[in-house]
């Protein structure tokens, strides 16, 4: 079998915040699949500190061997260091990788191996980025399996 990114039709998302003073930043754009646009936290006086965090609900179980992650284009200040959290059922999370680090002038598609299994969602626990900013974004997640 080879693997393949799994459609996105029934998936949903939702994140630790939303800067929401422009056309993009809402947590729909990291499951569009459109790296063009990108969730983004709010990056004003007072906006929260890391961590920050982005969740997926595939709407039913999937086989998943890898995730994917593509950040925002052209932009070297997203997220640094994040680990990978999954679950079967929606409410008990496990560990999928620790401490994992994109890779920061790294435009495409960077992929992540998990333990392949079935999951029901995949949450990034993201711990700091590329700078001293507080804030983050991402424009893109897929899930790969079979």
């Amino acid at each position: 079998m080879i693997e393949k990114s799994h459609p996105k039709a029934e998936w949903s998302a939702a994140v630790s915040s939303i800067h929401t003073g422009e056309s993009t930043g809402v947590p729909l754009a990291i499951i569009d699949g459109n790296i063009s646009t990108f969730w983004h936290t709010p990056y004003t006086a007072g906006s929260p500190t890391f961590p920050h965090w982005a969740e997926v609900d595939f709407g039913s179980e999937i086989y998943v061997t890898k995730i994917g992650l593509t950040k925002r284009q052209g932009n070297s200040t997203g997220f640094k260091t994040f680990d990978m959290l999954g679950s079967k059922d929606g409410t008990t999370w496990v560990i999928l990788a620790s401490d994992q680090v994109m890779e920061q002038f790294n435009d495409d598609r960077q992929t992540f191996d998990i333990t392949p299994q079935y999951l029901k969602k995949v949450k990034l626990n993201i711990k700091d980025n590329f700078g001293t900013h507080v804030y983050t974004h991402l424009a893109e997640l897929d899930a790969i399996g079979y």
